[in-house]
């Protein structure tokens, strides 16, 4: 197969549909070095094609060194990075080299016009995950939120802004909000955890704790709730309800899991501090 590739590329690799055959490769199979001669001579003749987009960000992906597309990346965003897609470029550039902050001025002048748009916050993501600086996004972020914190999928851009030091007051009243809105939600659980592990402040995610456990104290992820939320209070009688109802029927289950993982059974919650 590989060979019937190279054959085609030396005799249509130049012209535009070249790049879905180049991109397939590259996403579907091994060993992508062998096209990287390919995908520069193409880049050479198309960067200024819409098609440029989709093959740059599959080099990325899929490539070796992002080194082989950067000037056709710098010059595609100069002359195109205003587009609505543009963020999908620049996300596969933050996600797969060390260098974020090469998209830094892209970025910026993206998130200008389309930041309130539901999908930047994957941009605002990437930039997060991938090392670059919360606060140089920060004013982005509280905008992105202010008008968005009302979709589920909101929990994601919430998650990362706490887990890279961003300051918990920019994203608190969006907390408050996503749990008004989604807090009984089995996957609430992730803004508790988020909330608990990096703000330091339970009062503020209190309420919905104790409305999640209301209605999913008796399952087993209730075991990890109860037990985050005692590590984190420091007020465990808030639980403690809870946690016996939660013992009485996982109790015994619970203490054999643990002594099979450590060899002796333990208690499945944290000792409480009196």
């Amino acid at each position: 197969m590989q060979e019937s590739v190279k054959q085609w590329l030396a005799l249509h690799g130049l012209q535009v549909e070249a790049s879905f055959v180049i991109r397939s490769w590259l996403e579907h199979a091994a060993a992508p070095e062998w096209l990287e001669a390919d995908v520069a001579a193409w880049l050479a003749r198309h960067e200024g094609h819409a098609e440029a987009i989709y093959l740059i960000s599959a080099w990325l992906k899929f490539g070796k060194s992002p080194q082989t597309v950067r000037d056709s990346f710098l010059r595609w965003l100069g002359a195109h990075g205003e587009l609505t897609n543009a963020n999908h470029l620049m996300e596969a550039w933050i996600k797969n080299t060390n260098d974020p902050d090469l998209v830094e001025p892209f970025m910026i002048r993206w998130l200008a016009l389309h930041g309130g748009e539901e999908n930047a916050q994957y941009l605002l993501i990437a930039w997060l995950d991938y090392g670059g600086s919360a606060r140089l996004i920060e004013e982005r972020v509280g905008a992105w939120l202010a008008g968005n914190s009302h979709l589920e999928v909101s929990r994601s851009m919430l998650g990362s802004w706490l887990k890279h030091a961003g300051s918990p007051a920019t994203v608190e009243t969006p907390v408050m909000q996503w749990l008004a809105d989604h807090g009984e939600l089995a996957g609430a659980t992730f803004i508790f955890k988020v909330w608990l592990e990096n703000a330091g402040n339970p009062a503020v995610v209190k309420d919905a704790v104790m409305q999640w456990l209301e209605k999913y104290g008796e399952t087993q992820d209730a075991e990890y709730i109860i037990s985050m939320w005692i590590a984190h209070d420091g007020a465990p009688s808030t639980v403690q309800h809870y946690m016996i109802r939660w013992l009485d029927l996982h109790g015994m289950a619970a203490r054999r899991r643990g002594g099979r993982r450590s060899g002796t059974a333990r208690p499945p919650f944290p000792p409480i501090q009196r």
